[in-house]
């Protein structure tokens, strides 16, 4: 039986005969009508259950795309889910609209988020970006002109302006770091078998046992 079916249902109920009866199937009845106006809520698209073999209570999980994840043991008693789910109602629909809210700042691009002006600074440089809108869906030109990025792209679509960004500063790695890399292998008289450069999220580099040098 459900755990939730004893203790608080119980309070103040007969303790004997047909009357204890009676009360007990009533307030069955009664937890079987929560549980299944529980059911009836919306399901969010329905929710994906993960059996975790190291899990020892039920969590539940809104991931980036506004999906219900709900993780549980391995003996877990799925049945009670919904009732679960009914009970953190509110905490899940706050995770999904900020979901939702993410997802659609990301896709609007809004000039207000865009920066004014991008940091270099292994190089010392803050170079002034002038953002040109064009409606022209997949058009996206960058341009260096007097020390200024003018940017012309459709700047609702952020993910295309972020693109340029990143292949502005991948190509500005290539022109800078691996002459820096050979102005040090002079200076020290360590040798190496060659260089590339990737864009990771974090700043490192790696020596392979044949010499070449990976910067990021």
């Amino acid at each position: 039986m459900p755990e939730s079916l004893s203790g608080p249902f119980h309070r103040g109920l007969p303790t004997a005969g047909p009357s204890l009866r009676s009360a007990r199937r009533a307030d069955y009845t009664r937890f079987r009508l929560d549980l299944r106006k529980a059911m009836s809520l919306p399901p969010w698209e329905g929710y994906q259950i993960r059996v975790h073999p190291r899990a020892r209570s039920v969590k539940i999980r809104v991931d980036a795309h506004g999906r219900v994840v709900v993780t549980v043991p391995p003996a877990f008693d799925s049945g009670m889910l919904p009732h679960i789910l009914h009970k953190h109602q509110a905490w899940i629909l706050a995770r999904q609209e900020a979901a939702r809210a993410r997802k659609e700042a990301e896709q609007r691009g809004q000039h207000g988020s865009l920066p004014d002006r991008i940091h270099l600074r292994a190089l010392g440089q803050s170079v002034p970006m002038i953002w040109q809108p064009d409606g022209a869906a997949g058009r996206a030109t960058l341009r260096e002109v007097d020390g200024r990025l003018v940017i012309s792209c459709d700047i609702r679509n952020g993910e295309l302006c972020r693109l340029l960004l990143r292949r502005w500063v991948m190509r500005k790695a290539w022109q800078m770091l691996p002459s820096w890399l050979a102005r040090v292998a002079c200076e020290t008289g360590l040798g190496y078998g060659g260089c590339s450069v990737n864009s990771a999220r974090t700043r490192w580099g790696s020596c392979s046992r044949q010499g070449k040098i990976n910067l990021s």
